[in-house]
Order: C-alpha cells, then structure tokens, then sequence
C-alpha cells in the first residue's frame, strides 16, 4: 500500500482553496485541492509544556492497495504541527492520527461491503430454492411425461395391431366375397333348376290328379288348389316346393297302405248302390255292397278308375273288410289283381 499526502491548507487562515496565507503573518502557503468538498474546521494540539496551542496541518491521503483504488477524498486526518520540545512527540500524533483516520475509514467502507454481501447472499438462496423447486417440478412432470408416453406408446401398439388386423381381415373379407358371389351364382343357377323342375312337376300333377282315387283326390284338394296356374306366379321358389313335397307325401301314404272308404258305385241296372272299397295302394281295389250281392274290383285307367263287377268276390272283399276292422283275426285272401 502506498499512499500521496496532500497539504491542502490550514483551516485558521480560511477554506480550503485559497490561493495564499494573508502577508505578514509568517504562515506558509496554502495549497488547493479539488478533491476537498467543504472547509476543515481547526484542530490544536496542545503543548503542556508552553500552555498555548497551535492549529494542526489538515492532510489527505489517498490509499491504493492493488489494482483495487479507494475513491478520494478517502482517509483525511489532522497533523500536529511540530513539537517544540521533542520531534518524537510530533511523529507519535502523526501515527496516532493515521491509525485513527484509517480505522474509521476501514469500518467505513465495510458496511456497504456487509451490506452488498447479504444482499448477495440473499439472492444466491433465492436462486438455489428457485434452482430446487425447478428440480422438483421437473422430477413431478418428469414422471407424468413418461406414464403419458408410455400410455400413447401402448394405444399406439394397439392401433397398429387393429390396423394389422384389419389388414389382415380386409383379405380375408375379399375372399369371403368372392366366396359370397360364387355361392350366389350357383345358388341363382340352382333355383332357376328348381324353377324348371317345379313347373314341369306341376303340370305332372295336374296330368296325375284325374287318373287318382276319388277320396285321395278329396284330400289332396287343399294342397292341389295351392298349385300356381302361371309359371310367373309370385309365390315363391320354396313356397312352391313346399306344395309339391306335400302332395308326394300324401301320394306316398295312400300307396303304402291299405284304405277302405265308403262309396257309391252305379250297378249293371245304372242304379247307384252304397259300396265299400278296398283301395291296395294305387294299384287296385276291390268293392261290395252290404247285400252281397254287388262285388268287383278296381284299377286306375287313362282317364280315371275303371270298376269291373264280379259278383264271386263279394264273399273274399266282406272277409278282407271285417280282417282290415279287426273283426276277424288276420288270414291269406286270395283276391285277383291287374299288373300293367
């Protein structure tokens, strides 16, 4: 540390600035300085030894220390004047006064510097608590951000698997398609066969029905009305086979049985007489009145049943009736029949 003192005057004579000392007062000179604000009041130092006092020296110093500089005016101190009986006693107050001067200057300029630290400090704990909330928040949405990753990655998992999926039934829906049209294209071929068939097997019927036994014609009458008359008619494909199975069933019945209905059959006199018939399928049948006396047989013709009297069978036909009414037990007949 170094330091440059600067007599800048001596407060008796006036303020600091004046140019010189009133003449004739034996005073030396005074010396301006701009770094000095205001005037310096006069400081003594007193001589015990003499009884009188004499005004101090104001000085000024400016201290450096490094590169750091304190702003003048900073360390200001009043000088005793020489000791008229010991320069030691004079060198002594020069000391004092500087430790004096140095100590206040020193305790000074700490109060900003404690000052400026806690404000310092005040800021670095704000910023640390500002860094750890940050932190804090960061971890917290951290974690969010990462179940909300991890959720978007399995639904985006999960779409890409309906996605292939779908892909995959796309295909599979092509195939079935054309499976679909196939099908429909045999199916339409199919039916318009069973159109055909229908319409041929219908006209068969109608061929069929005179050529029948009166009482089966009498229980086909619902089913055979049901016919379409029209091969555009608007009953439709199953309807009308429906119909048709109907009628083979009943055909099929009469044929695999033995029936035996009351009838009323014109003599050789063209008087009609109450007969029983005893229809064998539709093959043949065989009649007899209650008398006795009235007895043939049956067989289907091109335009109808054709009866032929035979008399001789009327005792074999009221056997074969009172076997089929249990009135009897079960025994061989012999009764003719027709083979064409």
């Amino acid at each position: 540390m170094h330091s440059a003192i600067q007599q800048i005057g001596n407060p008796r004579y006036g303020a600091a600035g004046a140019g010189t000392a009133p003449s004739g007062t034996g005073v030396p000179p005074v010396w301006w300085s701009p770094g000095l604000a205001r005037a310096r009041r006069p400081c003594h130092y007193a001589k015990a030894r003499v009884g009188t006092a004499r005004p101090c020296e104001s000085i000024r110093m400016t201290l450096k220390s490094g590169d750091e500089a304190i702003p003048a005016p900073f360390l200001e101190f009043a000088v005793p004047p020489r000791c008229a009986v010991s320069p030691i006693c004079h060198r002594l107050g020069v000391l004092l006064a500087f430790l004096v001067a140095f100590a206040r200057a020193v305790c000074g300029r700490a109060e900003p510097s404690i000052s400026e630290t806690r404000l310092t400090l005040e800021k670095w704990v704000e910023t640390r608590q500002l860094i750890s909330k940050t932190r804090s928040d960061w971890q917290s949405d951290k974690e969010l951000i990462d179940q909300t990753t991890q959720l978007f990655q399995r639904e985006l998992k999960s779409v890409e698997e309906q996605m292939a999926k779908l892909g995959t039934n796309s295909v599979q829906v092509d195939k079935e398609r054309a499976e679909a049209e196939a099908l429909k294209t045999s199916s339409a071929q199919a039916l318009d066969r069973a159109r055909q068939f229908a319409a041929g097997f219908e006209v068969q019927l109608r061929n069929l029905v005179p050529r029948l036994p009166a009482p089966l014609q009498e229980i086909l009458k619902p089913a055979l009305s049901r016919i379409p008359a029209d091969a555009n008619t608007r009953m439709t494909m199953a309807e009308r086979m429906q119909v048709i199975v109907g009628i083979l069933n009943e055909l099929d019945k009469f044929n695999n049985a033995v029936s035996v209905f009351s009838e009323k059959r014109k003599n050789q006199k063209g008087e009609e007489v109450a007969v029983e018939t005893v229809y064998v399928g539709l093959g043949a049948a065989y009649f007899v009145n209650a008398a006795g006396d009235f007895a043939g047989t049956g067989a289907p013709g091109p335009s109808g049943w054709e009866w032929t009297p035979k008399p001789e069978l009327a005792a074999s036909v009221r056997d074969v009736i009172r076997i089929y009414r249990n009135e009897r037990p079960a025994t061989f007949i012999s009764l003719p029949a027709t083979i064409r």
